[in-house]
């Protein structure tokens, strides 16, 4: 056998055996690795998702004695402060859940979420936010201008927060499956939309007490 054919043989044979040694590591090292659920951290979110709804349903059944006593603001802080927990709560839970990946094949690149989607995504959630800490000072509102249309009107403004958020929530929840990730704004912005409006109420003094339609409608 001539000399150049016996080196290309061994070239051949080298280079199916590190082909073959490369195939092996992968299975044992990553085909099917499931990585178990981090149980400490989905006992936290249990935790603090079960802080923040009762925080939340506390301030709805002590609402009128947390204002007589602290004012409207301080309510709604504790409110908000119990959705925000809620949420983080969820959060926690979802990273908690034990997945399952494999290193065979190279993991797909996600493809960034465009300018548009996340304008949108943003603004979705930004108006969500609006809305429900909006809802919350038109109930404390309506129950001082008339207590039994308010008891109404406040029943309807609390559900329409349960609402909202359970809009921002699902949708945010979407969004961890979903290539791009831009849903996951639309939780985040949503807490940035309650925290504008709070904030943009407490800096300006805005009362409803002093809009004449709102007074008129309540009554």
């Amino acid at each position: 056998m001539p000399d150049q054919d016996f080196q290309d043989r061994l070239q051949r044979i080298a280079a199916n055996s590190q082909a073959q040694s490369g195939s092996g590591t992968a299975r044992e090292y990553g085909m099917d690795r499931v990585r178990k659920m981090n149980l400490g951290l989905f006992i936290a979110a249990c935790i603090v998702m079960n802080i923040g709804t009762y925080t939340i349903i506390h301030t709805n059944k002590n609402y009128e004695a947390i204002r007589d006593a602290s004012g409207i603001g301080t309510a709604v802080a504790i409110a908000l402060a119990g959705l925000a927990a809620t949420i983080v709560g969820i959060i926690l839970a979802v990273r908690a859940l034990p997945k399952k990946g494999s290193v065979v094949q190279p993991a797909a690149v996600r493809q960034p979420a465009s300018g548009f989607a996340r304008a949108v995504t943003s603004l979705i959630g930004l108006a969500l936010g609006i809305g429900a800490c909006l809802s919350l000072f038109m109930a404390g509102a309506a129950r001082i201008v008339n207590p039994d249309t308010g008891n109404v009107f406040s029943g309807l403004a609390l559900l329409t927060v349960l609402v909202l958020t359970f809009l921002a929530m699902l949708i945010g929840f979407v969004g961890l499956f979903l290539r791009g990730r831009s849903l996951l704004r639309v939780p985040l912005y949503y807490l940035a939309g309650v925290s504008l409006t709070y904030a943009t109420f407490r800096l300006f003094r805005i009362n409803l007490l002093d809009w004449p339609g709102f007074v008129a409608l309540v009554q």
